[in-house]
C-alpha cells in the first residue's frame, strides 16, 4: 500500500487488523492524550495533546504488539511523514506464519523489542523528565 505524507496508516483507537512493515519513506508514531476513557469526559479536540514520539524508517515493523497482546484498540497513530510504502500482513496470516515457524516468531519479537526500546526512549526524551 502507498501513502502520501501526512496520511495515517492506522489511527489510535482503531481495531488492529494486521501487522505492518514500512518498506519506503518515513513515518512517526503519535499518541493523543485523551485524559479519560469515558466518552463524556474526553477533552475537546483543540485541547488534546498530541505527542510525536518515534520517527521510523524503512525496515521498521509496526503493529505486532497489539496483535501479540490481543489488544482491541491501537494505542498510537502510525502516520507517514513522507510518501511511503507499507507492506501489510492481515492478522490471520500473521498468526499462521508465526505458528508455522518458531524461529520466525523468535526473531520477529527480538527485532520488535529492540525497536520498541528505541521508541520508548524517544517518548521519554519527548516528555523531558526534568519537567516532571
Amino acid at each position: 500500500r502507498t501513502f502520501e505524507a501526512g496520511a495515517p496508516v492506522f489511527q489510535q483507537g482503531s481495531i488492529p487488523q494486521g501487522f505492518y512493515v514500512l518498506t519506503k519513506g518515513t513515518a512517526h508514531l503519535e499518541y493523543t492524550e485523551n485524559h479519560s476513557d469515558h466518552p463524556d469526559l474526553q477533552l475537546a479536540d483543540n485541547l488534546k495533546k498530541v505527542c510525536d514520539f518515534a520517527e521510523i524508517g524503512p525496515g521498521s515493523i509496526i503493529g505486532e504488539t497489539a496483535l501479540d497482546q490481543g489488544r482491541t484498540e491501537r494505542s498510537v497513530t502510525f502516520r507517514c511523514t513522507k510518501p511511503s510504502e507499507v507492506f501489510f500482513i492481515p492478522k490471520r496470516h500473521f498468526f499462521r506464519a508465526l505458528a508455522g515457524s518458531p524461529a520466525l516468531q523468535t526473531r520477529l519479537f527480538q527485532v520488535a523489542r529492540l525497536q520498541q526500546a528505541k521508541r520508548i526512549h524517544g517518548l521519554i526524551q519527548h516528555l523531558n523528565p526534568k519537567s516532571l
